[in-house]
């Protein structure tokens, strides 16, 4: 059986980080809370405000970030990555993590028994999927998603969550329009995710 959840930004959790602002758009098990690090995963977007800034630590998580606004240098263990816009960067959550520019990103914690990914989308396309979990946040824009004959419209900043424990094989059906992009991201335990 399939499950949906649909948030818009009011229900998200907003709270101050070290470089900026942060909002929580959800996190699982729901009743879990990121300060106590009791998640398996949390799915955010934020603000990067200052020129240089210091992630917080995350031991015990894996992380995946995407700058959406433009750009950004990431110090990742004493090494330098020049993310393009859009680009995925895929790190652990306890290692030391240095952001060097301004910008937006969004950012996908998880425990090391989940496999992950997270990737923009810019053009209508179809997918299928066989994890547990898909996430889809409508980054700018109105944009349609079809889940198997389910029509979901999404605003700017508005997320569905699509719980799929039983791994059915889904088709998602995006449809963006006029430089709409979304982010879109799969989790699964314990196998590869699909």
């Amino acid at each position: 059986m399939v499950e949906f959840i649909k948030k818009n930004k009011k229900l998200y959790n907003l709270s101050n980080w070290q470089g900026g602002k942060t909002s929580e758009v959800y996190i699982y098990p729901e009743n879990t809370e990121y300060k106590k690090r009791n998640f398996e995963f949390r799915f955010s977007y934020a603000s990067v405000e200052l020129a240089e800034s210091t992630f917080t630590l995350l031991k015990g998580f894996n992380r995946i970030l995407i700058p959406t606004k433009q750009g950004i240098t990431l110090l990742n263990n004493s090494k330098r990555h020049n993310l393009k816009l859009e680009e995925s960067f895929y790190f652990n959550g306890g290692e030391q993590t240095t952001s060097i520019g301004k910008s937006e990103d969004v950012n996908l914690i998880y425990q090391p028994q989940w496999h992950a990914s997270m990737q923009v989308m810019k053009e209508s396309s179809k997918i299928f999927s066989t994890a547990e979990f898909v996430g889809i946040f409508s980054l700018n824009g109105s944009n349609e998603v079809l889940v198997d004959q389910e029509r979901v419209k999404l605003l700017e900043k508005e997320f569905l969550l699509i719980k799929n424990f039983s791994m059915e094989k889904l088709l998602l059906e995006f449809s963006l329009d006029n430089n709409n992009r979304i982010v879109i991201f799969k989790l699964k335990k314990g196998k590869a995710y699909g």
